[in-house]
């Protein structure tokens, strides 16, 4: 379906897409949608606030089975989760924006399509509803 699907639908998506970032590029603010007020009720999980899950640990050693030491076959690798390991180490989010990159006078916004699911971009808060409603209406 994703490489073979009718072009129809495909130019369709891409086309509404294309359409969509052209109105995010400019400054004029789009129309309220009857169904923007029931989607701003729906609030996603923040990732920063959100309790972190536990990083799975990374196999520090590797097992070579026997079969493969023999010239005529390629050497294999393979992980046995019963040997040892050790976790990967974490780092904290920075709470400080880097100052050697570039600054924006606009928050940042994009639309993309796949398949038939579109996926929008918004910087800040506030911007999500724009974003939203520029969906919405293409």
């Amino acid at each position: 379906w994703l490489n073979n699907g009718p072009p129809v639908f495909s130019t369709a998506t891409e086309t509404i897409a294309d359409l969509a970032n052209q109105r995010l590029a400019s400054v004029k603010d789009p129309r309220p949608h009857h169904l923007d007020e029931a989607a701003e009720q729906v609030v996603p999980e923040n990732p920063l606030e959100a309790s972190m899950p536990r990083l799975q640990p990374l196999p520090s050693v590797l097992r070579t089975s026997s079969f493969c030491l023999r010239p005529s076959r390629p050497r294999t690798v393979r992980w046995d989760p019963t040997l040892p390991h050790r976790s990967p180490l974490q780092l904290p989010v920075p709470k400080l924006r880097d100052p050697s990159l570039p600054k924006q006078s606009r928050p940042l916004s994009y639309a993309d399509v796949f398949v038939d699911d579109f996926i929008g971009l918004a910087q800040q808060s506030g911007n999500s509803r724009r974003v939203r409603r520029i969906l919405m209406h293409a």
